[in-house]
């Protein structure tokens, strides 16, 4: 669950227009005359692809359907990137991405309904949330925390234009008073740090809300996310546990060096996450422009901590689908998801966000066991039993991804995103969430970076 506040007034989408940002909004599904790419038109030509995430794969799909000789060269043993299922706890546990958000036209909803998938609704409203003390918070003062927390970022919103802030320092400036508030430190957390996959003293307080949403519901796969990469990889040849040491090319060819053997093609797309490259590993050969490095280096990689414990019997409400906690410290396991509610397994799903997201990370899985116990004690009682097993999320530790999802920090705007797509000497080609501010952080933003990308490529 992103949580999206409905109520903040985006600073119009007509302005993004006239500064020429929303060149990536749906370039896939509005291509114009000139992008119009013919069956069969890369007949003859190879591309590798590096990456086998959702754009790695879609984009693979596209320029295969196109008539080209693809390759996809995947360092982990499994495809999927940072969509990631896990059914080690007896339950389909989102490793990656858990939501689909936005049910009405997301380009994903499409895809799981080729496959005749169910979804589950989960729903924001089905909420139980206690404070510090393990004092339930009534559902009035819920919806009136809801407003005011809308309320005060419509009042921040107005005289951002000019302000290159955090929204921490905007929040504090307009709202002092209001900012060291319980209730507020946990909308600002439970909400905002979640849906961004950013820390509030790190983001943009004028573009951290201004990419574009999909309407209707936020919905999951209770049967598990990873049954979209079916469709997306068939008839697809994919190399696992094939490292990508160097990507050389010039204005005719291009050359990837592994771990395993030297590839050599006409184009090559990178798929690989914002978090990676950003170590510079692989190398490029020669030297990514600087243009396509500053913007590289100047978009932040968020985190969101995921953590799933299954018990022998629920000590919860059964029905209930979250259940709030206002701890001490921002981002420490303000959220809690029921599994109960999409399967027959006893699990809570913790979460941590913001600057706590990475600290917790650094722990072991014995130490945020009792962590989180301590917690869930102080929300259900003394004599709740220990987790019979439990499951840890670090992506950003994981050498594969560095981070969860990319973020608008402070002093970014949003063509830093979207100069990520520029083809560089018409052969190498960057997709993924990170590369179109309109949808980034999100899998169909992924999805739709990959379809763009797979009609950049022109028959030379």
């Amino acid at each position: 669950m992103k949580m999206r506040i409905d109520g903040v007034e985006r600073r119009k989408i007509m302005k993004l227009f006239l500064l020429g940002l929303l060149s990536n909004t749906m370039g896939a599904c509005n291509a114009s005359k000139k992008d119009e790419t013919v069956s069969g038109d890369l007949k003859g030509k190879k591309v590798i692809v590096v990456g086998a995430g959702i754009s790695g794969l879609t984009s693979a799909k596209g320029l295969q359907e196109r008539g080209a000789e693809v390759v996809v060269l995947e360092a982990q043993n499994r495809i999927g990137g940072r969509l990631f299922t896990d059914r080690s706890l007896g339950f389909p546990f989102e490793i990656g991405a858990g939501w689909i958000h936005g049910s009405e036209g997301n380009p994903i909803v499409e895809l799981v309904n080729n496959i005749s998938e169910n979804t589950f609704v989960t729903d924001d409203n089905s909420l139980i949330l206690f404070d510090v003390h393990g004092e339930r918070v009534s559902d009035f003062d819920v919806d009136k925390l809801d407003r005011e927390y809308k309320a005060l970022l419509q009042s921040i919103d107005k005289d951002l234009e000019d302000k290159n802030i955090s929204l921490s320092e905007a929040f504090i400036d307009a709202h002092s008073d209001e900012f060291e508030k319980d209730v507020i430190q946990w909308a600002l957390t439970a909400f905002t740090e979640f849906d961004t996959g950013g820390a509030i003293e790190k983001l943009s307080a004028y573009y951290f809300d201004e990419d574009i949403n999909f309407g209707g519901l936020d919905v999951i796969l209770p049967n598990g996310y990873d049954a979209i990469l079916a469709p997306l990889s068939e008839g697809l040849e994919i190399k696992l546990n094939h490292i990508v040491n160097d990507i050389a090319y010039d204005e005719t060819s291009v050359t990837v060096t592994t771990d395993k053997g030297v590839f050599y093609g006409d184009y090559v797309v990178v798929s690989l996450p914002l978090g990676v490259l950003k170590q510079k590993n692989p190398t490029f050969t020669p030297k990514l422009p600087n243009f396509i490095q500053n913007a590289i280096d100047k978009i932040p990689m968020g985190n969101v901590t995921k953590v799933a414990l299954v018990y022998e019997d629920a000590f919860w409400s059964e029905d209930t689908q979250y259940f709030g906690y206002m701890s001490e410290k921002k981002g420490k396991f303000p959220y809690f998801l029921n599994s109960k509610t999409f399967s027959k397994t006893n699990a809570l799903i913790g979460l941590c966000f913001g600057n706590y997201a990475n600290e917790i990370e650094k722990k072991s899985d014995e130490e945020i066991q009792i962590e989180v116990s301590s917690i869930l004690q102080v929300m259900f009682g003394s004599s709740i039993p220990e987790p019979k097993s439990i499951v840890v999320t670090r992506w950003s530790t994981d050498p594969y991804s560095y981070g969860a999802y990319s973020y608008t920090g402070v002093g970014v705007i949003p063509n830093d995103f979207n100069i990520l797509s520029t083809p560089i000497n018409k052969r190498l080609f960057l997709t993924g969430e990170h590369t179109l501010f309109n949808y980034h952080g999100t899998v169909h933003g992924a999805y739709l970076s990959g379809l763009e990308v797979a009609k950049k490529i022109k028959y030379l």
